[in-house]
């Protein structure tokens, strides 16, 4: 054995090649890191990823692209928009990392809507086989429904079921005050969607994606709703974009079109609510008294049901621990 490398290495010149690459890849990854030099770095971590790749490690090579997503880039720090002089720095972040993992099963959806989001994960999970016939597994997709119907939720499911991180759009971030500047933002905040394997939700995209034509505004909000379409229809993200609505009537009729499947969630009926109460309570393991229970039930969405139950819990465990 010489320089640290097993005896077979050097009757195998590829393979030794290949390795001692793959170690002046670790140096310059490292001293990429010690220099703050971040393209450098992610350049250098791509390499390896793509290296481990061809060694047959599919899975740790997936592993290793995923993680070069976990930490969202910063709009404060300017790391996903670009700021000019003049431009005044944002004071809070483009996109934030969701760190609530989510199993389907845990989420209460009637059986279409349920196969329907299986079908989207099926897709993603076999995507190769897609790619081979000239295919791609859909990647745009739009939940629409009243607020509190689990529309966020279902989101960060299909990105759990996947693996994916979920980065959730900070519109505040996005919507500039100035002429041009909110379209120039959406074509960035897309090109970080194709760079990284996610799922980017985009949370009351009717901010974005209004109808057109209302004689209120000056231009602007139309040429915004433009710029979405444009990306909606051109954009191939690694992952997964997901729009959430609240009211899909009041989105672009054309914007609707480029969303590759759209999601209709409806308020719960009393019946979808006594199954997810009684689911809910058998799950933490809690019993409602019937007037907390009634209560419940008079809900309008499932949110407005969780949070009597996650308080009933709480006292629940409050008096296990005082007595």
């Amino acid at each position: 054995m010489a320089d640290g490398l097993p005896n077979n290495l050097h009757s195998q010149p590829h393979q030794l090649e290949s390795t001692m690459s793959h170690k002046q890849e670790l140096i310059r990854l490292f001293h990429s890191i010690a220099t703050t030099n971040w393209d450098a770095a992610k350049k250098s971590a791509t390499a390896i990823a793509a290296a481990e790749e061809e060694r047959g490690h599919h899975v740790l090579a997936s592993q290793l692209r995923s993680s070069l997503a976990t930490h969202p880039p910063s709009a404060t720090h300017g790391d996903l928009f670009s700021k000019s002089s003049t431009e005044r720095p944002f004071t809070s972040t483009a996109i934030s990392a969701l760190n609530a993992p989510t199993p389907l099963s845990s989420v209460f959806l009637p059986r279409k809507l349920r196969d329907g989001m299986e079908a989207i994960i099926s897709e993603h999970r076999h995507k190769d086989i897609l790619f081979a016939n000239g295919l791609n597994p859909r990647r745009h997709l739009l939940i629409h429904g009243p607020p509190g119907c689990g529309k966020s939720m279902a989101a960060r499911a299909i990105a759990t079921e996947l693996g994916l991180p979920v980065y959730v759009v900070r519109l505040d971030a996005i919507v500039g005050a100035y002429l041009g500047q909110t379209a120039s933002r959406l074509r960035e905040l897309f090109s970080f969607a194709e760079a990284s394997n996610c799922v980017l939700l985009i949370d009351e995209i009717d901010a974005l994606g209004r109808s057109r034509g209302d004689l209120r505004d000056i231009g602007e909000l139309d040429r915004v709703t433009i710029s979405l379409m444009q990306e909606l229809e051109h954009s191939n993200p690694r992952g997964l974009v997901v729009a959430t609505s609240n009211v899909a009537s009041t989105l672009d009729s054309a914007l609707l079109r480029r969303f590759d499947t759209i999601f209709e969630f409806k308020s719960p009926s009393r019946e979808g609510l006594t199954s997810f109460i009684s689911h809910e309570s058998l799950k933490r393991d809690i019993k409602l008294n019937p007037n907390t229970r009634r209560r419940a039930l008079q809900s309008k969405s499932y949110a407005d049901a969780l949070r009597i139950i996650d308080n009933t819990q709480r006292e629940t465990l409050l008096r296990k621990v005082q007595s």
